[in-house]
């Protein structure tokens, strides 16, 4: 009985006893899981001619020493060599654009790697935890080093990344004597802050910083920040967890900021926008208890506060809802809401938004009242142009249902100086 079971050029399943093992020439992919979990396998030979490396396809193989990969492969997938333990080297074959997730992450014993010219990216975990590594040279033409891709190669001290990188995820280097040893507190690669490292108060980012990357001061102690004009991108969870943080002034140049930037920051008091934002993310100020509103876009000078939910919403299509007036775009109702209430509240693009409230005043009010946004409605009463007989009586009845005193005494009042009742049954009605 074979070692292999082959079907039409797919290498399935290999039974053998383990050891030194060559794959059959005319095999042209194997399978993942193929090889999984075989702890007898000490050596493998992939011949000419296989294209593609399939999940987990030697996953676990702890006792693996030695592996040829053919010039002829050029998909080599999650986890392939996930977990070999005893690998020590590895060439992998020009013509892999990828190094995908946790492919050769928990490799211990792993001491060499070359990476082909042809790699444009090494994926989150693609070498986690290959503690023997000692060196790593990217080739140019790789754009982008994903979350935790060496993390915990403890033993990294040699590191050389191409200027072609434009793109270092969170944690990519972390626990590595390369990091630990960097000699700045400010670890900066091509115009990206990586991370900061040290523990001053007040930090001032150097004038060589575009991109400020994704978690650079996660955690940090610090006070205050000056971010440096050169900085035109703050990325995800940048400043995330800088408990101690109070105000921050994000500098004109500055067009995109990433999901949970300043995520619980939870002294942050005072937040001051660039005008000229093209991306903002989601969740930015989240549980920042001192903001009492999250700014989110800049209108006519004035700030446009984030919804408690963008449920969705792009913040492309947010800018065209609010700097062009595409009412009609595609945005769901509550964030709708959200927008033209504060659009009224700032007096920006009055002319429509009065129209706007005039046609769903009803609605829009009724998640006033959800909201207990009182300053609003208060200035919608303050107007005289929207509340009439025909539809205070509605609202008063829906703030006393949801239990909304404070904005149920408000409407009450104005009906009583302002519309007035049908009879003196109704006034004692309500």
């Amino acid at each position: 009985m074979s070692d292999f079971l082959i079907r039409d050029g797919v290498l399935v399943k290999y039974s053998g006893k383990g050891g030194a093992v060559v794959i059959p020439e005319g095999v042209k992919s194997i399978r993942g899981f193929a090889f999984e979990h075989c702890e007898k396998l000490t050596n493998i030979i992939i011949p000419e001619g296989v294209t593609d490396i399939g999940y987990a396809a030697f996953n676990d193989c702890k006792n693996l020493i030695s592996v040829t990969i053919p010039e002829s492969v050029v998909n080599l997938d999650e986890y392939a060599f996930h977990g070999c333990e005893s690998l020590t080297s590895v060439k992998i074959p020009d013509g892999i654009t990828s190094i995908r997730c946790r492919a050769f992450a928990v490799c211990k014993s792993l001491k060499s790697v070359i990476l082909p010219d042809s790699l444009k990216e090494i994926e989150f975990d693609a070498f986690e935890s290959c503690e023997s590594l000692e060196r790593i040279t990217i080739p140019a033409g790789v754009i982008s080093i994903g979350t935790s891709a060496f993390y915990h190669c403890k033993h990294l001290t040699d590191v050389s990344i191409p200027e072609s990188v434009t793109s270092i995820g969170t944690y990519a280097f972390d626990d590595t004597a390369w990091l630990d040893r960097y000699p700045d507190d400010f670890v900066i690669i091509n115009s990206i802050l990586v991370r900061y490292k040290g523990h001053d108060t007040a930090v001032t980012i150097p004038d060589t910083v575009k991109y400020i990357g994704n978690d650079a001061f996660e955690h940090c102690k610090m006070t205050e920040v000056r971010i440096s004009s050169s900085v035109t991108e703050i990325r995800t969870g940048a400043f995330f967890y800088c408990e101690r943080l109070t105000s921050v002034i994000i500098p004109e140049r500055v067009t995109s900021i990433g999901d949970y930037a300043f995520q619980r920051c939870r002294n942050l008091k005072e937040v001051t926008l660039p005008h000229g934002l093209t991306a903002f993310g989601k969740d930015v100020f989240a549980y920042c208890p001192n903001l009492k509103r999250a700014p989110m876009l800049i209108a006519d000078g004035k700030i446009i506060c984030e919804p408690e939910n963008r449920m969705g919403a792009q913040f492309e299509d947010i800018k065209d809802f609010v700097l062009k007036g595409e009412y009609a775009i595609k945005i769901e109702t509550p964030v709708k809401y959200h927008l033209i209430s504060q659009m009224y509240l700032l007096d920006i693009d009055t002319e429509h938004v009065c129209a706007y409230l005039k046609r769903n005043f009803v609605r829009i009010v009724r998640y006033l009242i959800d909201k207990e946004e009182t300053e609003i409605i208060q200035k919608l009463l303050h107007s005289g142009t929207f509340f009439c007989r025909s539809n205070i009586d509605k609202l008063i009845e829906y703030a006393i249902d949801t239990q909304k005193h404070e904005i149920y005494l408000m409407l009450l009042e104005y009906k009583d100086s302002s519309v007035g009742y049908q009879s003196i049954e109704k006034k004692f009605r309500l």
